[in-house]
Order: structure tokens, then C-alpha cells, then sequence
């Protein structure tokens, strides 16, 4: 069965880069029917006109006609794009045959014999004739409707005004030239692993020649340790016909300079018709090596400023927002005469001298909850052979990108030393 999101925005994007423009325009909303006709008619027996994702999907629509045939043209439901474009009402098109010129009944006998065979049919060319007698020139697709015994016992019809056919057009070309200049990868895969479509961002990216890219083996353009991989991947994909993104992690090869890229895919199925596995797959990419080579600088950052805060003269604590202690650097442990481990997932209150523990408290809970980033307060610490160092204590509140708190820094100055305060303050603003 094909699912309705089988058939997002993203897919019907990559459906319409891909083929003649027109066609393809009035086939992506055909592709929305025939999720929801599938749906619906193998689990209720009939196409439920008040459903909302339909009418989104298909009825809503104003350049679209949309229709529940039975056989002979009967017409069960419509939307009201049709009544407007035949200029009749409602009353005057349920449960009745839709007019037809004399001129085309031989071309519809044709498409009806092979709707009632159970196939479908897409963008034909036809005239039509409204309820005043005038005709117009429209395309019309439709999709088989089969009972529960899977039997064709009607259609779903979608018509479209000529004039209308132009907007599609120049929509899909819209998507085109957004895929041809877009930076990402875009390529359309075969079930032999034959390029079909790819954008100049895959030739650039892989080395192939874009002017002969169509028909290249896809695995070609991947690292060698990778191509066993791939091929894996995507014919798992097309044999499991599944209906969800994939995002795997693959090094592409460009051919000459045969440097690495480490690339994301998400990876999307192209059905040509219901309940079956994907003739094609779209893959989009985008390079990694920035993000990864931008990690690695952030981490070579952290381990320079943790060396720098182990080192310094003064004491630094890292706590969660509950108070407990995550870590702590050489000088607050030669101050307090505890080990890192004795240190580690300790409350900080526990190095406080009970007689100062309500003091700063109230603050505490404030800065943790994110209404203050910064207070500072006088304590006296109490080491492991129990003496009292009295000590000038910053508290600073960092937080995630979204503002939401994250944890605590506690910069712990004894008082004969805080004159060093300011220069470990001034260097974390900066640096963490």
C-alpha cells in the first residue's frame, strides 16, 4: 500500500525536477490521490469526502477538478474547483453523468475500458463541455477505485483547465532551476543504481562530467571502502520498498582529485504505482566536512581552555543546576585537600561552612532558574583537615543556544589571592 506521506513536499519536488514539466506537474497531484484513494478504500471501503488530509491534499485545491466516478460517470462526489469550472451546481452533478461532447465519447470509452482493467491514465488532452453548452480544453488523469473484493468499480478523476496547465508548468520550472543551483546533492537513482537525473552539485562533488552523468553507476562516485556499503544500503531500500527517510553516512570520491567527502543522505522513494516497491529513489546530500572539521575545532578549543583552567591559581567547579559538583581543576583540589574523585558528583554545600550555607542560597536558586547569570558572595570553605578558608566566590550561570540553563561555573578566590579574580572572570566570558 502506498502511505499518503509517501508523497510530501520533498518527494513531489524531486518528482516534478525530473521529467517533462507539464506531465509530471498534473502527475504529483495524481500521486496525492492515489495515497489517499488506496488508503482509504482498503480501510473503509469508500472515499470519505469530509477527510481533512484528502481535501488538503486534493480537494482544496482551485486549479484542480476533482471527482468520485462510478462507472458510466456517475459522480458521487466533487469538489468545488468542478462545479465552478462546468458551471453547475452540486445538485446538478451528484448522482448524475457529467456532460460530454459528441466529439470525444470514442476517446473516453478507450480510457474507461482501461480504468475498468485497473489501470490508470495521466494527463491526456481532451475537451470538455459545460452545463451552458460552451466547451473548454482541460487534461485529465484518473486512478481505478476497487471494492473490497478488489474489483474497479469507478475512478477518481482530476481535471485541469489548459490555462491552469500553464501556472504548473512554470511552477515546475521553478523547481528545476532551484535543484540545478542548488548546493546540495540531488541525484535520482534507477533500481540498477543508474543515475537518471543529478544536479551540477553531484558533478562537482564527484568529478563525472555533467553533460554525461545520466546513466553513470551511482556507486562509482563513492569512496571504494564505501561502495559495498552503498550498495547495500540503496538495494535494501528498494527491496524492502519501505516509505521513510534514510540517512546514512557516506564518503563521496571525486574522480581526479580523489579527495573525500563525508556526505548525509536522506533518501526518499519515487512509486510509479500503488502497492508497489519504488522504481526510483531520490537522494539528497550535503556536505559534512565543515560541520566535522568545525567539531574538531571546537574540540581542540575545549581541551585548550580546560588545560588553561586546570592550571590557573584559583579554584574552578562545575556544577549542575542542583548544586552537585560534574568537576573541578587542580587549584580548588590542592585548596580543599580532596582528590578529583572525592570532588566528583559531591553538593558543592558540603565544602560550605555550615555557619554560611543560608547565605547566597536564595541566589542560588535564582541564578539556576534563569532569571540572574551572575552574583557573587564571601563564604568560608572548609577543607578536608577542617580548617576555614575564607574565600570570595563568583557563580556564573552558562547556558544552551536556546537560552535554556545549562550548568554553573564557581570561581573560587581566596581572599589574600583576589586580585586574580577579575583576570579568571574576564578569561571564562571569553572562552566558555
Amino acid at each position: 500500500m502506498l502511505p499518503i506521506r509517501t508523497v510530501e513536499n520533498a518527494r513531489l519536488a524531486i518528482a516534478l525536477l525530473l521529467s517533462g514539466p507539464m506531465q509530471l506537474a498534473m502527475e504529483a497531484l495524481c500521486l496525492l490521490a492515489i495515497g489517499a484513494s488506496v488508503y482509504f478504500y482498503r480501510r473503509a471501503g469508500s472515499l470519505e469526502y469530509q477527510n481533512k488530509t484528502l481535501r488538503a491534499l486534493v480537494y482544496d485545491r482551485p486549479d484542480i477538478g476533482v471527482a468520485e466516478f462510478r462507472f458510466g460517470r456517475r459522480v458521487e462526489h466533487c469538489n468545488q474547483t468542478l462545479e465552478r469550472m462546468f458551471g453547475m451546481t452540486r445538485d446538478q452533478i451528484i448522482g448524475k453523468s457529467l456532460p460530454l461532447p459528441e466529439c470525444r465519447k470514442a476517446q473516453w470509452e478507450e480510457l474507461e475500458a482501461r480504468l475498468r482493467n485497473g489501470l490508470p491514465f495521466w494527463h491526456v488532452e481532451t475537451v470538455r463541455v459545460r452545463g451552458d453548452g460552451t466547451l473548454f480544453r482541460a487534461y485529465i488523469s484518473a486512478i481505478p477505485i476497487f471494492d473490497r473484493d478488489h474489483v474497479a468499480v469507478g475512478h477518481l478523476g482530476m481535471i485541469m483547465e489548459e490555462k491552469w496547465v500553464e501556472h504548473q508548468e512554470a511552477e515546475a520550472l521553478r523547481f528545476a532551476a532551484l535543484a540545478d543551483n542548488s548546493s546540495d546533492f540531488l541525484v535520482l537513482v534507477d533500481r540498477d543504481l543508474r543515475i537518471l537525473y543529478a544536479n551540477p552539485t553531484v558533478a562537482a562533488m564527484t568529478g563525472v562530467d555533467f553533460d554525461s552523468i545520466d546513466g553513470t553507476p551511482f556507486l562509482e562516485c563513492f569512496a571504494e571502502d564505501d561502495r559495498g556499503a552503498a550498495q547495500e544500503c540503496f538495494q535494501d531500500f528498494f527491496e524492502s520498498g519501505r516509505d521513510d527517510e534514510f540517512y546514512p553516512r557516506l564518503r563521496l570520491r571525486h574522480r581526479e582529485t580523489r579527495i573525500d567527502t563525508l556526505v548525509r543522505f536522506g533518501i526518499y522513494p519515487i512509486f510509479e504505482s500503488p502497492g508497489e516497491k519504488p522504481s526510483a529513489i531520490a537522494c539528497v546530500a550535503r556536505d559534512r566536512s565543515d560541520e566535522i572539521a568545525l567539531g574538531r575545532k571546537l574540540q581542540l578549543k575545549q581541551k585548550e581552555i580546560q588545560a588553561l583552567l586546570e592550571h590557573v591559581p584559583v579554584g574552578i567547579v562545575s556544577l549542575d543546576t542542583a548544586g552537585i559538583v560534574a568537576s573541578s581543576n587542580r587549584s580548588f583540589q590542592e585548596l580543599m585537600g580532596y582528590t578529583a574523585d572525592e570532588i566528583r558528583n559531591t553538593p558543592f554545600r558540603h565544602f560550605v561552612h555550615p555557619d554560611d550555607l543560608r547565605e547566597g542560597r536564595e541566589r542560588f536558586l535564582q541564578l539556576a532558574a534563569g532569571t540572574i547569570d551572575k552574583y557573587e558572595a564571601v563564604k568560608r570553605l572548609v577543607n578536608k583537615n577542617g580548617q576555614a578558608i575564607r574565600a570570595q566566590i563568583t557563580v556564573v550561570l552558562m547556558r544552551h543556544e536556546d537560552g535554556a540553563s545549562s550548568h554553573v561555573i564557581c570561581i573560587i578566590v581566596p581572599l589574600r589571592e583576589s586580585h586574580l579574580q577579575r583576570d579568571v572572570t574576564k578569561l571564562l566570558s571569553k572562552s566558555i
